[in-house]
C-alpha cells in the first residue's frame, strides 16, 4: 500500500446527504462512502500518511484510541485498494 495515498485521477464525486459516491470516469457507480470513510478520502492526496490521518482524526474522534483509528484507517485504505480507488505510487494508474 502506498505511505501517502493520493486518489486515482480521473474519479467523479458526488455528494448526496451524508455519503458520497464515487465514480469511473465512464460513470459507473463504484462505491459509496460513509462519513469516516469520507474524511480518510479526503486525506488521500498523496500528502498525508498513516500518522498524519491518524492525526487528524484523533483531533475529530478524540474518545477513540490512536491505535484503534490506525487501525480502521488501515482496513479503510485497503478498502480503498480493493475498490482501485487509489493511484499507483509512480504511475498514478489505478493500482492493482
Amino acid at each position: 500500500m502506498n505511505s501517502h495515498p493520493r486518489k486515482r485521477e480521473g474519479l467523479t464525486e458526488q455528494r448526496i446527504g451524508d455519503e458520497l459516491y464515487l465514480f469511473a470516469p465512464n460513470g459507473e457507480k463504484l462505491i459509496v462512502l460513509n462519513a469516516t470513510s469520507m474524511l480518510i478520502w479526503s486525506l488521500c492526496d498523496g500528502d498525508h500518511g498513516l500518522t498524519e490521518m491518524t492525526t487528524a482524526l484523533h483531533d475529530i474522534f478524540r474518545e477513540v484510541s490512536s491505535r484503534e483509528l490506525s487501525e480502521d484507517i488501515e482496513q479503510c485504505l485497503a478498502q480503498f485498494q480493493r475498490e482501485r480507488l487509489l493511484a499507483d505510487e509512480t504511475t498514478g494508474s489505478p493500482q492493482r
